[in-house]
């Protein structure tokens, strides 16, 4: 193998023989010397392996190729060179190696692997060209291992990949902004789902484009501020967070919260590096949470925490005069015990509509209760107030609401002086009320009362009857008992009004003609609390209220709502509760048959101090029914 060396080393420097005809033959010998001892220190020291390869077999190889193999000379010169290629490499390598012998030249490194004697697999890039190889042709080959640098790479490049899926694919949109060229020089694609646009058209944008007007003032000082931080202490983390607006392809304004840092590039310029974030939903959720905190949430109209501030702001000379009007809806409490909550929140939603429609741009009008409402009129006298609360009252009256009536009472009280307190002008305008809805309220009630029995006679025909006979059998008890004729008139009133509760119950459960269930039961026995809620509403009516809601409590203790025995409860309501159990027995319904007179004593006589009264009892039957009373 020596030999082989020192041959091509004569060959590749043959010329000098043919230059230096003139040469003594010592010199040219010395002068060979000198040559093989450079190149042979080249060879043997190179960071390069270099091998020789003619036809398949290896012909010379310096030291790095056994460092890269782990295979000796010797072995090295022993095998075929693809022996030593990774499989999968072979046809590649083979094919590169068949045309260098073609002359076919390859400007770039040939990567591929090796599996080295220790089994392990490494990667190499391979260069070569064509030489004579004792009068044959051969390839020189460089080679390098490149494991590491490919390890790196590979990491490098799943690293990449791993940061290019979070950008390209996370819901936010990163971007980059150089602030030099106020230039965006990356944008990820999750623009398009913000704002409409591809990455290629928003990076056509300058910040001053890719923002509303109010918001590019904004943002322009932010970044200004930024680098003048970033630039005083450049390695200390400074983050910044906005809430901006942009528009979008479409016409669109969305808002935007803008998280943004500032770097270095590599060319020394300063960038903005942010993440925009779509909170259009959390800013509608903002405004409608700041929109309750100041409105009622029924009417759509001011609260009173608004009207508390804002009086503030107008109790000022500017304002004056200003006036106060105190409004209060009559008979709501009324309506909600007889129809539900439902019509009662209608009420106050159409009474509200009215108060919007009816006063002005600057007014301030506020739902500060349950049934209060409150106006504030700036620049407004007493006069002027009289002619917005006319227009008021006027469109009320012409309000039609089902069940019930529309009624208010307003007062109010004006302040013409900076120094008048408002808390008494408040006082002032709340007394004005009160006044007039002690009137107001009265009649209102009575035809609100009307409305409900019409109601109830409307949901079940039988029901009218049915009261109506009721009172007169309350009346004749009341006549058989010796009672004054005040008593016997509240007891016929008593008659007519007692199952007005029943206003509330479901009309299918009123009318259904087969028997009731525990559920269906259960509802209709809820029927005397909620006449008395209604009847205590009315003061000429609050007196029966009372009544009604006893009138099925049994002596025994086993009647309803509250279970009462004999001596708490009321005369009248057991008058009631014999007079009307009587005339349901008599009467024929949908889900029983009509008793004879005979047969409803004999009830009666059975229940006698359990369910009725037995005075009450045997009055009725001996001087009302004009039956004999027999133990």
């Amino acid at each position: 193998m020596q030999e082989d060396f020192d041959k091509s080393i004569v060959d590749q420097y043959s010329f000098i023989l043919e230059d230096l005809p003139n040469l003594k033959c010592e010199m040219i010998e010395e002068a060979l010397r000198k040559s093989e001892k450079k190149y042979r220190l080249l060879f043997e020291n190179a960071v390069e392996g270099i091998i020789v390869i003619q036809g398949m077999k290896i012909q010379i190889c310096n030291p790095m190729i056994e460092e890269i193999t782990g295979f000796s000379k010797e072995e090295l010169m022993s095998i075929d060179f693809l022996d030593f290629v990774y499989d999968d490499d072979k046809e590649n390598v083979k094919i590169i190696h068949e045309e260098r012998l073609k002359g076919e030249k390859y400007k770039t490194w040939q990567p591929s692997r090796i599996v080295r004697k220790d089994k392990e697999v490494r990667w190499i890039e391979t260069n070569g060209i064509q030489i004579n190889w004792d009068g044959k042709k051969a390839i020189l080959n460089f080679i390098i291992d490149v494991t590491e640098r490919k390890r790196i790479e590979d990491e490098l490049r799943i690293s990449e990949e791993k940061y290019r899926l979070l950008t390209e694919y996370a819901s936010d949109v990163i971007w980059v902004l150089n602030t030099n060229r106020n230039k965006f020089t990356y944008i990820s694609p999750s623009i398009f789902y913000l704002r409409g646009y591809t990455p290629e058209e928003a990076m056509e944008e300058n910040l001053e484009q890719a923002l509303t007007k109010e918001s590019y003032d904004v943002m322009t000082n932010v970044i200004e501020r930024g680098i003048n931080c970033f630039i005083k202490e450049p390695d200390k983390y400074y983050s910044y967070t906005n809430e901006i607006q942009q528009p979008c392809k479409n016409g669109d304004i969305i808002w935007v919260e803008v998280s943004s840092k500032y770097r270095y590039n590599h060319m020394g310029e300063i960038e903005v590096v942010g993440v925009s974030r779509n909170i259009e939903e959390r800013k509608k959720s903002e405004n409608q949470v700041i929109y309750l905190s100041y409105h009622d949430q029924l009417t759509g109209l001011f609260n009173r925490r608004f009207y508390e501030e804002e009086l503030k702001l107008l109790d000022n000379k500017r304002n004056l005069p200003i006036t106060l009007v105190m409004a209060d809806v009559n008979g709501l409490k009324l309506t909600n015990d007889a129809f539900g909550h439902l019509i009662g929140d209608e009420v106050l939603i159409r009474f509200g509509k009215i108060l919007a429609n009816e006063t002005r741009g600057n007014d301030i009008v506020a739902r500060t209760g349950g049934d209060e409402f409150v106006l504030l009129l700036p620049n407004t006298n007493s006069d002027e107030a009289k002619i917005i609360i006319k227009r008021i009252k006027a469109a009320i009256d012409k309000e039609k609401i089902e069940k019930t009536i529309l009624s208010v009472s307003f007062g109010w009280e004006t302040k013409n002086s900076i120094d008048e307190d408002f808390e008494k002008i408040y006082t002032k305008a709340e007394d004005n009320m009160y006044r007039k809805k002690l009137l107001e309220s009265r009649s209102m009630k009575n035809e609100t009362i009307k409305l409900i029995t019409r109601s109830l006679y409307e949901k079940n025909s039988k029901e009218q009857e049915h009261c109506e006979r009721v009172s007169e059998l309350c009346k004749a008890i009341g006549e058989a008992i010796g009672l004054s004729s005040e008593l016997i008139d509240e007891l016929g009133l008593m008659g007519l009004l007692h199952d007005i509760g029943k206003v509330a119950i479901n009309a299918e459960v009123l009318n259904k003609p087969e028997k009731l269930n525990k559920i269906e039961r259960a509802e209709i026995k809820r029927h005397p609390e909620i006449g008395y809620q209604i009847l205590r509403s009315v003061s000429e009516l609050a007196h029966i209220a009372d009544y009604v809601l006893s009138h099925h409590e049994k002596p025994d203790g086993n009647g309803y709502p509250r279970k009462l025995i004999d001596k708490q409860i009321p005369l009248q309501a057991k008058i009631l509760s014999i007079a009307e159990a009587y005339d349901t027995m008599i009467n024929e319904y949908p889900y029983k048959a009509g008793l004879s007179i005979e047969d409803a004593v004999k009830e009666i006589k059975l229940n006698s101090n359990k369910q009725f009264d037995s005075y009450i009892a045997k009055v009725f039957v001996e001087k009302v029914l004009n039956e004999k009373w027999e133990e």
